[in-house]
């Protein structure tokens, strides 16, 4: 990061003094051609400089699903766009083995990967700047986080959590579960601490150190991820996993304090929360057979339910306030989704049928959403304006077998990693053009 930093600087030094020259020089001259070829010129060095310093994520911890509030939502990211697919190959002895949880991109060009031999290393573009390896035969089990020195942070399957330095050191380990090979949530990073939850649903947040700051056990399992709110309160869901009992949304403070419980009657919830705008959605099936989107307020109480086409897989929110519903007709023939587009107020504004099965939730940019599909062996990238009208897709033709789980870099890259072999797969804007 360091580097990176004072390659930055150095850019912006030399770009400045470009600038200032040739500002001088056209103040200077009087011949009109040249002052207007000069022009030209700088605005282009602009927008090329403009298009290439947006390598990092604001300040502050690195979460999967867009943040803190698990919405999917990229709001530093103006358009996402599929023009071209680049598979860089990680070289490393365990080149061979896959990744087994999506890859934690720290920044445009810094990606963290976590394999089932129970290796963790940070690449830049093809290039690895560290390699690390957990104890025995333990591997990182969920998704990865870092925080705002971009340390990071792996959940493993030997109940412990491991922390290694931006440079590839091992900063602790602390034991989060008595439970081996345990199944745990995704990691969640915030600006005083980690917090994980195992398969029991026991609840554990831990200091950036690594020391135990509050545990909270609940009385059932929970889902494979949960959000945060700006204050640090921690939304989940306890789920009996199955359609005849009702599942519970749970609210716990910043310090572990169970503030309240919602149950849901005759409710399984089969979306994990999201937040944000002061709203918590969770996607469920009501009687087996209803599917809808639930929405709380901060308090606890019902605000209302939402009926949908099909059942729920992904819920995102825009920074506007608008709900995306990703869903799926399971059924006999052919697999088909749904995306549902609705207001603050819960109205249906649009949708969309497809015929392939979703496998990500909608990612939500400034002016447009993308997407993941699959339909038989094909791969393939949506791009939809933010009014529901499909703008282009793209076929993932030469990529190798992956992980359908992207992440998003700060420019606005899908990034996926291979499920067998060390391979990043990038969908993203063509070298060398500039934006539109």
């Amino acid at each position: 990061m360091t580097e990176e930093v004072s390659h930055s600087k150095i850019r912006t030094n030399e770009y400045t003094k470009e600038c200032n020259l040739m500002n001088y020089w056209i103040t200077t001259q009087k011949t009109l051609p040249t002052v207007c070829t000069l022009i030209l010129l700088v605005s282009a060095a602009c927008t090329l400089f403009s298009c290439a310093s947006k390598t990092s994520f604001p300040d502050g911890p690195v979460n999967s699903h867009g943040g803190i509030g698990r919405a999917n939502t990229y709001s530093n990211v103006s358009m996402f766009i599929a023009q071209e697919e680049v598979n860089e190959k990680i070289p490393g002895e365990d080149s061979l083995m896959g990744a087994i949880v999506p890859p934690l991109v720290l920044s445009t060009y810094q990606t963290v990967v976590a394999t089932a031999s129970g290796a963790v290393s940070q690449s830049n573009s093809s290039r690895v700047e560290w390699n690390a390896k957990l104890d025995g035969d333990a591997f990182v089990c969920s998704g990865m986080c870092a925080d705002a020195g971009r340390n990071i942070y792996c959940a493993a399957s030997d109940g412990a959590i491991y922390s290694f330095a931006n440079d590839g050191k091992r900063r602790f380990k602390t034991k989060y579960s008595d439970s081996a090979n345990v199944l745990c949530t995704d990691i969640l990073a915030l600006s005083d601490g980690i917090v994980v939850a195992d398969r029991t649903g026991l609840f554990t947040k831990l200091s950036l150190e690594g020391k135990l700051l509050w545990r909270w056990q609940s009385s059932l399992p929970t889902l494979q991820t949960f959000p945060a709110d700006e204050a640090g309160a921690i939304y989940a869901v306890m789920t009996h996993n199955d359609y005849t009992s009702g599942d519970t949304l749970v609210k716990l403070s910043q310090e572990g304090k169970c503030e309240w419980k919602t149950p849901l009657p005759a409710t399984r919830i089969i979306v994990a929360p999201i937040v944000g705008q002061g709203r918590i959605y969770v996607g469920a099936i009501e009687h087996g057979n209803s599917p809808q989107v639930v929405e709380f307020s901060p308090k606890g109480a019902i605000i209302r339910k939402i009926s949908l086409r099909a059942t729920p897989r992904g819920l995102s929110m825009s920074a506007g306030g608008m709900l995306y519903t990703v869903e799926y007709y399971a059924g006999l023939g052919e697999t088909e989704s749904v995306i549902q587009a609705f207001s603050a107020e819960g109205k249906e504004m649009w949708f969309l049928n497809f015929g392939c099965k979703f496998v990500s939730p909608a990612l939500v940019s400034n002016d447009n959403i993308a997407i993941v599909g699959t339909k038989s062996m094909a791969i393939g990238v949506y791009l939809m304006r933010n009014d529901g009208v499909l703008d282009s897709f793209m076929s993932l033709e030469t990529a190798p077998e992956l992980l359908l789980k992207p992440a998003v870099s700060p420019d606005g890259t899908l990034i996926f990693a291979g499920s067998a072999g060390k391979v990043l797969t990038r969908v993203g804007r063509k070298k060398g053009l500039l934006p539109i």
